[in-house]
Parts: C-alpha cells; sequence; structure tokens
C-alpha cells in the first residue's frame, strides 16, 4: 500500500468504502478494493500483522476489526483465519498494456456512445482534432443514433476520418453462430428479419431466430434459457468477453439479467450496424466496421466513418482506474483525478464543462454513470488513436468473421 496515501480510520473506511481508500484498524492496514461484495459488504486487502510478513488477505466488512494475519498465521481461537488475496478481484491491481502507433491518419471526430435501450441512457462524448490536439466536449444524449451517424460522416467528408465507438456488441459467440451456421456477422445483420430485434415477452417464444427474451419473470433462469437460442453455459461468451487480469467476465449479450447488455445489443444492431450496414455509405465504402473489414490502420483513411466496439471496463485500467464501481457517485468522483491525468499525458484539452463534471463524479443523479462511461470510452478512442493502446484483433478467422472484437483488449488468452 502507498505509504503516502490519506490513511482514515476504521469507522469511517466502513461509512463510505470508496476503492482506493486506504484505512487503519488500530493494528494494521487496509485499502477498500470494494464496495459492495456479494454479500452486500465492503471488501478490503488487510496487511498482515506477523512480523516480517508482507501478505495480504481479503475480508468483508464485518471482519476488519479482527482480522488482522494471513492464512499462514492465523492461530489460536483469537485468530480469525483469512482468506489469502483472491485472484476474483484482480481489477484492483495496477496493469501495463502493449503500446500500438499512432493511426497514419488521425481521425478528426472520435465519438463514443454509452449506449442503451432508452434514449435517455444514450450519451456520448466528442472529441475534435485541432490545431491544439484534440478537444473533448461535455456529454451530449443521443436521441436518433442515424443523426450522429450521418453527421460524422459528414464531418468525415470534410474533414477528416471519424471513429464512433459504441459499447454493445460487433458479433455474435461462436457456439451460437455454429447452431445458426452464421458465417459472416456483418451480413447477418444486413439481412436480420425484424423478428430478431423482437424481444419475447415469456420464455417459451424465445428461439434462436428470436434469441432477445425483454424481461425475466419469476421462474426464469439462464439455465433453461441458454438452450433455447443454442448456448450453453460454457459458450455463452464470446473469447473478447472473457475475464483478464483486469476485469471481470463480459456478459451473455441475449440474456436480459444485470445491466443493459441484451437490450442495448438488440437496440444497437436495430439502430445502428443495421442502417449503417445498409446506407448508401456503405455501399460506397465510406463505412468500415472493424474488425471484420480488416485492420484499423488501413481502415480509418480520409472521407471514412469507422465503427468499433468499445467495453468502458475495458478501457479503466488502461486508464489507470482500479475498480468497477461506476454506478457509485463516490467511486466516479474518486476516478476524476485519473480521467484529467489521462487526457493531460493525450494533451487533449477538455471542455471547462467536462472538467467540472469529471471532477463532481458526473453528479449524483441517474445518468451519472453513462456520462462517466462515454467520458471514458472516448478517451480510450484517443489512446489508441495515439498508439498509446494496441488496436489489434486475434489473427482468427472466427473472431474477424463472427465473434468481432472489443477495442484496445490485448489478444493474448488469460
Amino acid at each position: 500500500m502507498d505509504s503516502n496515501s490519506v490513511v482514515i480510520t476504521l469507522d469511517e473506511a466502513k461509512a463510505n468504502p470508496v476503492p482506493g481508500t486506504v484505512f487503519h484498524t488500530g493494528i494494521v492496514r487496509g485499502v477498500v478494493i470494494e464496495a459492495h461484495s456479494p454479500h452486500n459488504k465492503a471488501l478490503a486487502l488487510l496487511d498482515c500483522s506477523f512480523a516480517n510478513c508482507d501478505q495480504k488477505h481479503e475480508r468483508e466488512s464485518s471482519d476488519w476489526h479482527q482480522c488482522h494475519r494471513c492464512s499462514a498465521h492465523a492461530r489460536g481461537r483469537g485468530a480469525t483465519r483469512a482468506r489469502s488475496a483472491s485472484p476474483r478481484r484482480p481489477e484492483t491491481q495496477s496493469h501495463t498494456f502493449p503500446r500500438g502507433e499512432r493511426l497514419p491518419c488521425p481521425p478528426y471526430f472520435v465519438v463514443h456512445s454509452d449506449w442503451g435501450t432508452k434514449a435517455s441512457k444514450r450519451w456520448a462524448v466528442r472529441a475534435t482534432l485541432s490545431g491544439l490536439g484534440y478537444l473533448v466536449s461535455e456529454p451530449f444524449n443521443i436521441r436518433q443514433a442515424e443523426t450522429l451517424v450521418e453527421e460524422s460522416l459528414q464531418a468525415a467528408g470534410e474533414n477528416g476520418p471519424a471513429l464512433l465507438g459504441f459499447d454493445f456488441a460487433f458479433g455474435v459467440p461462436i457456439q451460437y453462430a455454429k447452431h445458426r451456421r452464421i458465417d459472416d456477422f456483418l451480413a447477418f445483420v444486413i439481412e436480420a428479419e425484424s423478428e430478431l430485434f423482437d424481444a419475447a415477452d415469456e420464455m417459451s417464444q424465445v428461439r434462436s431466430d428470436r434469441p432477445f427474451l425483454a424481461v425475466a419473470a419469476r421462474g426464469d433462469t439462464k439455465a433453461s434459457f441458454l438452450p433455447r437460442v443454442g448456448l450453453t453455459d460454457g459458450g455463452q461468451l464470446r473469447r473478447c468477453e472473457r475475464r483478464t487480469p483486469y476485469r471481470r467476465d463480459g456478459r451473455c449479450i441475449f440474456w436480459p439479467g444485470a445491466g443493459q447488455v441484451a437490450g442495448a445489443t438488440r437496440s444497437g444492431w436495430k439502430e445502428v450496424l443495421q442502417p449503417a450496414l445498409r446506407s448508401a455509405a456503405r455501399k460506397a465504402g465510406q463505412v468500415r466496421v472493424w474488425p471484420f473489414d480488416g485492420l484499423l490502420p488501413e481502415l480509418v483513411e480520409p472521407g471514412t466513418l469507422t465503427l468499433v466496439e468499445t467495453y468502458p471496463a475495458e478501457f479503466y485500467a488502461h486508464l489507470g482506474m482500479s475498480g468497477q464501481d461506476k454506478g457509485k457517485h463516490a467511486w466516479r468522483t474518486a476516478q476524476g483525478s485519473k480521467l484529467i491525468s489521462a487526457a493531460a499525458e493525450m494533451q487533449a484539452v477538455l471542455d471547462p464543462e467536462l472538467r467540472r463534471q469529471i471532477e463532481a463524479g458526473f453528479g449524483p443523479g441517474d445518468d451519472g454513470e453513462d456520462k462517466f462511461d462515454a467520458t471514458v470510452g472516448t478517451l480510450g478512442l484517443l489512446r489508441v488513436a495515439l498508439g498509446l493502446d494496441r488496436s489489434e484483433a486475434p489473427p482468427d478467422d472466427d473472431v474477424r468473421r463472427v465473434e468481432g472484437w472489443i477495442i484496445s483488449r490485448p489478444t493474448a488468452d488469460f
């Protein structure tokens, strides 16, 4: 733990368990790693009180006051046998990532949209290239996806290429593709009938050609859902969605569980991808989709608009943040300095209103996490454009034709 960190008391840490907070129990020091565990308690890594032991152990807040020794040195009735630090919270550690190269043709527009089913949940942040570098705007709400695509394409034609990121799935799990005999994801979306986007009202209506369920009713389980769409538990994720040393697994793109993954994917295919792929601009070669159409440096050219899939949680570690608690205002506020530092590293100029919102954690409202992720996504895409992160997908036909890839995610399996 950083010896220069501000240390607070155990009671203060319990009252406001912001990830990254360092506290002292009266015997040892700890650092909060998660505000809410599966048992709705905060988690922390605590030092071992045994002399010369540098091990740390993970405990819930109810045990912070008595958990002084790691499992190797716990003994006697008065010592709680703490677990060793578990790899299930790897995103609290710092990581380095392979650098890439600047895109040969720097995009004039870089836009990231935190996409949601409802218009009120669709926020975006735009970075515009100027003589001073990239100027990053305050978040704006997207009412119509086609308008954003058209405006970006027009700007690309007048000024230079545009790079747009959306946080919904550009691809399907290979197991689903084999079940449906899909060998080209983009062709699958182009040819899709309206039934694909018509979410089933109840489980009995779910089929592999109608894979989205609107809401899981009482008694509906993922175990009974997956076979209906041609998936097993082990095959429900795409390769790029699998956990890494710094973030958790993604979620099944069809199952209406926590978050907005299924709804965002369904509406994203219908309202963003299909119209863009059916457009005259696509036929003219102006609209490209990474990685299906080729390597990113070859796609981002004058007069073009390139669409990529993002995952804000993927960018957190790249931007120096730890944890994944965007729904908590205090956590977003604590990450503000990291976002500002990341922008400074790229010599990007933040709009004064955006900087104010970053420092305020984007406020306590329901849209705060959407604006936060929109900002994270744009800064993450700028890292790619400037060569601070690599933009490559595995040289695998399944990935580049069917499953797709999340921008910035390293290609190595973990």
